[in-house]
């Protein structure tokens, strides 16, 4: 069995990963995967590969939520963000990836939305993000087009999302259940 490992730890630390995998995925896997499998297959596997660009999540694929066994799962996950502005020393946000905070479109967020509530009609959601309302207006822009989908949802954002009354009214229509 190929051991591949990527993220957050192997990011901050891969000559420590390194040690315990055939592989490793420094940055972002998504720019990089396409070759990782490729040299997998031909059985050319490289020690490591690195992403030196940030990925666009306008060209992430619908995720395949078909293959999973809605019974077994409490929640899924949607990524509607990725990264993090703010530079906190206790964090370790996907920004260590990439320093760059991207958002979804939310067009295409919300047809993920739909892809699950063709799986399980009223389901309950993690917005994978490390900090969803980051960006004030792509909040605002996806809470509107949450509104009426008659989803339950949770989320980690900053403290400035208290400060936008009117953002945390919308949060309330588009379902919010928990922020962290």
């Amino acid at each position: 069995t190929r051991v591949i490992f990527g993220g957050l730890h192997v990011t901050v630390r891969p000559d420590e990963a390194a040690a315990h995998a055939d592989a490793i995925v420094v940055g972002e896997g998504e720019p990089v995967w396409p070759q990782l499998m490729a040299d997998l297959e031909a059985g050319t596997l490289r020690p490591r590969y690195q992403t030196t660009a940030p990925y666009d999540l306008a060209q992430a694929p619908m995720p395949r939520f078909d293959l999973l066994d809605i019974s077994r799962y409490n929640r899924l996950t949607v990524q509607t963000t990725r990264g993090c502005p703010w530079n906190c020393e206790f964090c370790a946000a996907s920004i260590r990836l990439n320093p760059k905070y991207r958002a979804k479109p939310v067009p295409k967020v919300i047809a993920e939305l739909h892809r699950i509530k063709e799986l399980w009609p009223a389901p309950f959601i993690e917005f994978a993000d490390d900090n969803t309302f980051a960006d004030k207006r792509h909040g605002h822009a996806l809470m509107d087009a949450m509104a009426g989908e008659h989803i339950r949802w949770f989320t980690e954002t900053d403290i400035s999302v208290a400060e936008d009354e009117a953002l945390l009214r919308k949060m309330r229509r588009a379902g919010c259940a928990q922020i962290l």
